[in-house]
């Protein structure tokens, strides 16, 4: 016994525990590994050295190295999120707290035609000040099409103006944007002809970017826009990402089969398309006539967010409100629409959509969301794939949801050394309890933070330790 006890403590004296510093030297010892690429789960150790993990698997630490014990958790890669609007609020929320927590270790900037133009100058504020997250961004045709075509963009552009623009995506894509962005929906983005978007998906293809697009429509003709988006990447030859795939009207629920077969067709025809969806039945927009009571369910599917004129709607659906003021649906819905700035939320997508499309194999995961954004997918879309839909609903394996979180998005991004548990990658590792993991934020409190992440590393620095931040600000301005 004496003899037993004086290894046991020779061991300890020998291993230190979890460093204090946040850069020091680390092996996670004991914790399930699941990899990234959606291979079974293994047991085994990951070692930390220098910002990138320089061993993974079955290794025993050696005597003096710092060890942190994660048995009974989930070790993975960092998540992705290769749709996020965070852009406005990261130099005011350099912890990114929301993100972190739901263990999400790079964020992908400037989608729906929304990212900068003169990337180099937008990036630099993260490299001078660093974030807790590393971040990347496209450039955006809106801006691109605004800056050449000023106020005068209701129409199709001159071969003129295309070529401007063609020059603004080109430099663009040499200071380091990953592709091109576009939400073909909303002004400016509407005017565009398919001539256009093919000749500047054309300059992003040229330097191994990604045509990223919020599709023509998203409802009644989401199967006209899909094709386009389709013919788009056929002509530039370049790889194509749907944002936030859905099918957001009543009057297409349940395409799914048809819409999955168009994307199959062409894949299986050489185009390289893929596509991202957040886990949610719920659209966050502006009050508008695209909102169509008959195609989001009737007016108990629309529900308030922020009314400045009427402060007294929030968190009320359109049916409340007209019942709570003796009107009509339609007729509040049309005095409704003549006020400014009304953010509502609709269910108007298929839960059994969003799980048809959540599943296929092409298909990764996204939140559409961001640190100033008020929906709950801003915080939870991650830990809510964890908990909800692994864990509760049994839709997806553990080792499928981690790939869709990781290793997919990374490799739709040509980030080989992020999105997988491998020697020589960036240590970018959530470690996470697989029975507590699970989202909290709702449409009350859309910013409540994720439960049950309990470690999270960037670039080899603990951002989260046993569930809290260490206020650490480790992240890349990666390009």
């Amino acid at each position: 016994m004496r003899i037993a006890f004086k290894l046991v403590l020779a061991l300890l004296l020998a291993t230190p525990a979890f460093p204090q510093s946040a850069t020091d030297d680390l092996v996670l010892v004991g914790g399930t590994i699941i990899d990234g690429t959606g291979r079974a789960r293994v047991r085994g150790n990951v070692r930390i050295r220098a910002g990138e993990i320089t061993d993974v698997g079955a290794f025993q630490p050696a005597r003096g190295e710092a060890t942190l014990n994660v048995a009974g958790l989930i070790v993975a890669p960092g998540f992705i999120d290769i749709h996020n609007h965070s852009a406005d609020a990261l130099q005011e929320k350099p912890d990114a707290l929301s993100q972190i927590t739901q263990g999400v270790t790079t964020v992908v900037l400037g989608p729906d035609g929304g990212g900068p133009i003169g990337i180099e100058t937008f990036m630099l504020p993260f490299d001078e000040k660093p974030l807790a997250i590393n971040v990347m961004t496209f450039v955006g045709h809106a801006n691109v099409r605004v800056r050449v075509m000023g106020a005068n963009y209701k129409r199709a552009a001159t071969p003129e103006e295309i070529t401007r623009m063609e020059e603004l995506v080109e430099d663009a894509m040499r200071e380091g944007a990953f592709g091109l962005s576009s939400a073909l929906e909303y002004d400016p983005g509407s005017y565009s002809t398919i001539d256009e978007m093919v000749a500047l998906a054309k300059i992003a293809a040229r330097y191994g970017g990604v045509y990223m697009t919020h599709l023509r429509d998203e409802g009644d003709r989401v199967l006209d826009a899909l094709a386009e988006a389709i013919e788009i990447g056929r002509q530039a030859n370049v790889p194509v990402q749907i944002s936030h795939l859905k099918l957001g009207s009543a009057a297409v629920w349940g395409k799914t089969a048809e819409a999955l077969a168009l994307i199959d067709k062409a894949r299986a025809q050489g185009v390289n398309i893929a596509a991202d969806v957040y886990p949610y039945n719920t659209v966050l927009s502006r009050l508008g006539p695209l909102i169509r009571l008959e195609n989001v369910g009737g007016p108990a599917n629309v529900l308030v967010i922020e009314s400045p004129m009427h402060p007294e709607y929030k968190l009320k659906t359109l049916d409340q409100i007209a019942t709570e003021r003796a009107m009509m649906p339609l007729d509040l819905y049309n005095e409704m629409l003549k006020e400014d700035q009304t953010t509502v939320v609709t269910t108007s997508i298929s839960e059994k959509d969003v799980t048809a499309f959540l599943s296929h194999a092409w298909v990764m995961i996204s939140s559409d969301g961001g640190l100033e954004i008020a929906h709950p997918r801003s915080a939870g879309t991650f830990t809510r794939v964890l908990g909800k839909i692994v864990r509760e609903d049994k839709t997806l394996t553990l080792e499928v949801a981690v790939r869709k979180l990781s290793g997919l998005p990374a490799a739709r991004l040509g980030l080989k050394e992020r999105g997988v548990l491998a020697k020589g990658a960036a240590a970018d590792i959530v470690v996470f309890d697989p029975n507590l993991v699970r989202d909290a934020s709702t449409f009350q409190e859309p910013a409540a933070l994720s439960q049950g992440i309990k470690h999270v590393f960037i670039n080899g620095t603990a951002v989260i330790k046993d569930g809290r931040p260490t206020e650490a600000r480790p992240g890349r301005a990666l390009r």
